[in-house]
């Protein structure tokens, strides 16, 4: 979903929407058709988009305000105001909202309503509960003259939509669709169930190819299989990967164009370029039968010729959320009542098993990167291999009507799950940990008990257990009672991730629908500062009558070069010094850094004299002015690996590193002052370092030591020691006490600083784990992506399965 060539289709549709879209009824029958060829995710972005457009220039103020990330550098609102509760970026979007005059009495109002908002940020519902009484009535009421009645109420939802962006943005989607039902009407974001039958028959031609899109792990081929059943249509199959594949294709299409036939085009994907030759062949085609129908299957990818998918009709196919929908998809699609109901019963149960572990495999994929680090390419197939697997294995056992649980091979699936199947497409080592604490949980014999957990809550207790059933219609009945809400829980998850999942969600939505915003109708020529805005009289010169995208960003600049300092110290030599690991690496740090602020600070200013007129615009500056318009951080800065961030926050975090450098540049041993890693342009090399400092001074070997961290608890460190600041703890908290893991209701808690040390330790025995002791990754950042390091970190009581399942890590940076 995150292809170019999907999302191109996204702004190919607003290119139509723009073309005449003006009221609701005719957004609607355009919606309908276009939501179909979008993932749910990106829905509301389209509807949001529609949005803007009908409203022209009324309520422009209020959505800009929703979709803009704050101008302010350096929040002055004390995080004490909510009890340390919100973010400073929450905090920053709040004080950009009290710089309007709408709600310039709101921080007056938490402060002197303090509990009342407090409560707020703890509610279960908070866009119903918003606070009142810090409203200006003389603003509102000059706003609705303005307006009129019926945008009068989109800007008051637009008001409480903001107030939810900056304090709750878990429930900021709610608030968007409230908009959108006020501007194009209620349920407009419903979409309603395609016939897909009529749809083919009615709005398909013989020249234009069905493109069936779909989300890794869904075949939708199955729906062109279920059509030609029920219209009785004559249909050809061919997958598409090999040279035998090509011909087969081409040898259907040819004779299904004479008679009218369909031909399905399977996993087209997998040839890019082959689709591009047959392109050209259905352009070329004379007189196809009017019958004929070809139908493509492919999953999204960046390299299917974006023209072909323009001549198409698309319908993009997701697997629903929830694990009870993906075991009743399996049941239907996969199982068979002859197959799992086959002797011996306790077939059945292992059945069941695998429906239950494909399930939350793939359940997991939404809270990605807690559930998987990273979308793995977990499909169907994988369930179909899996399943071949283990009628294979039971029906080696005999044919008898019962076995004994214990002799079923379960060490043998075990492996083939782990390390072939679903296995075999991981690359992340916790991951994997995950998958074989999922594995082993599921596949032993104890899941032939009577109250076999399906999964166990936070405090060791069963949820919900295996039905004591034996056939496929127990089982599929079984399914069909699960509860419609369901819990993380029943994942491995801990509850509150659901949370974190809705504020990726709004993120995702605000990030993609100001990326698509048009500069506000405003264009720059390059020759030379003529700052034009189409339809408004004369050009204006820049200064007071600039376009306020030119205006927006000088401001933005002034503040960027204003935070970032001119220089700062450097490291001196000398013959000493070089022989230190330590300082080798500061030295490294520094100078990188220094050049990166050069850098920046000449190109801020290049852009700023443009802004200012005092140079003209280049195509090179252009570019740059309007990737920092757009808040994107330009690829020529990103020297070190940062978390994903706007670029007035990446400067932010730029100049908080600096802060550090100095710190550490004024003493002898930093590595004892605290040393922020996740700050650290290259902290893979601060942990070298490290190690080489102590290998070094005792003259040991680097392969005999073995990292170990524990909490700092106020000791004083020997040098050996290396104090680490700013982390974070995801999934469990860390007892200071104890120094053991525990289970918490808060995903992530700030920890107090930890201590490094370098053990030496006996080869055979290094990364060996005692029984109560697990691995935790340490991550650079929230994306999970980059794994600086992992500490054994007792786990006292809890199961080790529930901590990785959990996905408890420790995070470096956060902002």
């Amino acid at each position: 979903h995150n292809s170019s060539v999907y999302h191109s289709c996204i702004y190919f549709f607003f290119f139509q929407a723009e073309d005449g879209i003006r009221d609701a009824q005719e957004s609607r029958g355009l919606g309908d058709v276009y939501k179909r060829q979008l993932l749910s995710q990106d829905k509301i972005i389209f509807a949001l988009r529609l949005v803007q457009i009908k409203l022209g220039r009324l309520c422009e103020e209020e959505i800009s305000l929703l979709i803009k990330e704050p101008t302010v550098i350096k929040t002055t609102i004390s995080p004490a105001i909510f009890n340390e509760k919100i973010t400073s970026s929450q905090l920053k979007l709040l004080e950009e909202l009290t710089q309007q005059e709408r709600y310039a009495g709101l921080i007056e109002h938490i402060s002197s309503t303090n509990e009342i908002w407090l409560n707020f940020l703890d509610a279960a519902a908070p866009d119903q509960n918003i606070p009142k009484g810090w409203e200006s009535a003389a603003y509102e009421k000059q706003r609705a003259t303005e307006l009129g009645p019926g945008t009068t109420e989109v800007s008051l939802v637009c008001r409480d939509a903001a107030i939810i962006r900056a304090l709750r943005p878990d429930k900021f989607l709610i608030l968007a669709t409230r908009i959108v039902d006020k501007v194009l009407g209620d349920g407009f974001m419903n979409v309603p169930p395609v016939d897909m039958g009529l749809v083919v028959e009615r709005e398909t031609t013989s020249k234009s190819p069905i493109v069936l899109c779909s989300a890794p792990g869904f075949d939708a081929s199955f729906k062109v299989e279920q059509l030609t059943k029920s219209t009785n249509k004559k249909l050809t199959s061919v997958a598409i990967g090999s040279a035998e594949g090509y011909d087969l294709a081409d040898k259907a299409i040819a004779a299904a164009v004479k008679s009218g036939s369909w031909v399905l085009l399977k996993n087209v994907h997998l040839a890019p370029q082959w689709l591009s030759e047959l392109e050209k062949k259905i352009h070329r085609l004379q007189n196809p039968h009017e019958q004929f129908r070809l139908f493509l299957t492919m999953e999204f990818n960046p390299k299917v010729p974006s023209t072909l998918l323009r001549q198409s009709y698309k319908f993009v196919f997701e697997p629903p959320d929830g694990i009870k929908a993906s075991m009743v998809r399996t049941f239907k699609t996969v199982f068979t009542q002859a197959r799992t109901d086959k002797n011996p019963v306790e077939r059945a149960r292992l059945h069941f098993l695998l429906a239950w572990l494909h399930s939350v495999i793939q359940e997991r994929m939404r809270y990605t990167p807690i559930g998987w680090t990273k979308t793995y390419e977990f499909n169907e197939a994988d369930h179909r291999c899996a399943l071949d697997l283990v009628d294979e294995y039971i029906d080696g056992l005999g044919d008898k009507s019962n076995i004994d649980p214990a002799k079923i091979p379960w060490e043998a699936i075990r492996t083939v799950l782990t390390q072939n199947l679903y296995g075999g497409k991981i690359d992340n080592e916790y991951d994997n940990k995950i998958l074989i604490s999922l594995v082993e949980g599921f596949f032993n014999q104890n899941a032939y008990d009577r109250e076999f957990p399906l999964f166990r809550h936070s405090d060791g207790s069963a949820g919900l257990t295996i039905p004591d059933a034996t056939k496929y219609h127990q089982f599929y009945e079984w399914i069909e009672k699960l509860p419609a809400i369901e819990s993380p829980a029943w994942s491995g998850l801990p509850t509150n991730v659901e949370k974190i999942l809705r504020e990726q969600q709004s993120r995702h939505v605000i990030t993609k629908l100001w990326s698509i915003q048009d500069v506000n109708d405003e264009e720059v020529s390059t020759g030379d500062l003529v700052v034009t805005q189409k339809g408004k009289g004369k050009d204006k010169k820049a200064g007071e009558g600039q376009v306020r995208w030119i205006r927006e960003l000088r401001e933005s600049i002034a503040a960027y070069i204003e935070l970032l300092p001119q220089s700062f110290g450097k490291l001196e030599r000398t013959a000493e010094s070089i022989s230190d690991p330590l300082f080798r690496f500061l030295e490294r740090e520094v100078n990188v850094a220094s050049s990166l602020l050069d850098t920046l600070r000449a190109r801020l200013t290049e852009v700023q004299n443009v802004c200012e007129g005092k140079a003209n615009f280049t195509s090179d500056l252009k570019k740059l002015a309007q990737e920092l318009h757009a808040r994107g951080v330009p690829a020529a800065w990103k020297r070190y690996v940062a978390a994903v961030m706007p670029v007035n926050e990446w400067i932010i975090d730029f100049r908080k590193r600096i802060d550090h450098f100095i710190k550490y540049l004024g003493s002898k041993q930093y590595q004892k002052i605290g040393v922020w890693m996740g700050g650290l342009l290259f902290p893979e090399a601060y942990l070298t370092a490290t190690r080489q400092y102590v290998a070094q001074n005792h003259k040991w070997s680097l392969e005999e030591l073995e990292a170990s961290v524990t909490i700092h608890q106020g000791e004083e460190l020997d040098d050996d020691s290396f104090l680490l600041t700013g982390m974070a703890m995801e999934g469990a908290r860390w007892n200071e006490m104890t120094q053991t893991l525990e289970l918490n209701i808060e995903l992530s808690i700030n920890l107090p600083p930890l201590v490094l040390r370098w053990v030496q330790v006996d080869r055979d025995k290094k990364n060996s784990l005692k029984e109560d002791e697990i691995f935790v990754p340490v991550y650079l950042n929230k994306s999970r992506k980059n794994l600086i390091f992992s500490i054994k970190i007792k786990s006292g009581k809890i199961d080790k399965n529930l901590l990785y399942q959990r996905g408890v890590a420790i995070i470096a940076w956060q902002s």
